[in-house]
């Protein structure tokens, strides 16, 4: 979820619920704030969906360096967009310089993100083969397969940063 557009969609409607569920204190201090939503219970409970899934780790690494993408590319607010540029760039000189194995775990390969996910998967590679030299395979598998690959995972801003540093991933 992304709050900054949640807030946007509702058009200061106030909602209500009996429960509600969040990953951490960050996120009730935003929406009691900002009075997006009423609820009679809040439960700070972490990551429902990383919760649910099954622990693995895999010995040897395929990959040095997993950036996280952030679909920049799709968000209206440019600083996003300059950000992970700047960011995917000084990576790839990294892995360049150090010979190290970069990739990156395409935001709308996610099975959440299905609507549409094709011709964005599309743009989403043609806008980091603008900006980086390595040659890059792309991986269609899941992020957190990915992530398990990897010696260490970089993102800007990802709730999924927060579920891997509670499977003790470097991050």
């Amino acid at each position: 979820y992304q709050f900054s557009f949640f807030k946007k969609k509702i058009n200061k409607a106030k909602l209500y619920c009996d429960y509600l569920f969040l990953i951490h204190k960050r996120d009730e201090n935003y929406l009691i704030k900002n009075k997006i939503v009423e609820p009679k219970k809040i439960y700070i409970c972490g990551s429902i969906k990383n919760n649910e899934r099954k622990s693995f780790f895999i010995n040897k690494k395929k990959y040095d360096i997993l950036y996280i993408s952030q679909g920049s590319l799709f968000i209206p607010d440019k600083r996003y967009s300059s950000n992970e540029k700047y960011i995917v760039k000084l990576i790839d000189e990294y892995a360049r310089i150090n010979n190290c194995k970069f990739n990156i775990a395409l935001k709308y390969y996610r099975q959440d993100k299905e609507k549409h996910h094709k011709d964005k998967i599309k743009k989403e590679i043609e806008f980091y083969e603008k900006l980086i030299k390595s040659k890059i395979k792309y991986s269609y598998r899941d992020s957190l397969e990915l992530a398990n690959s990897s010696e260490l995972v970089i993102t800007l801003s990802s709730s999924f940063a927060i579920e891997l540093i509670s499977r003790k991933h470097k991050v």
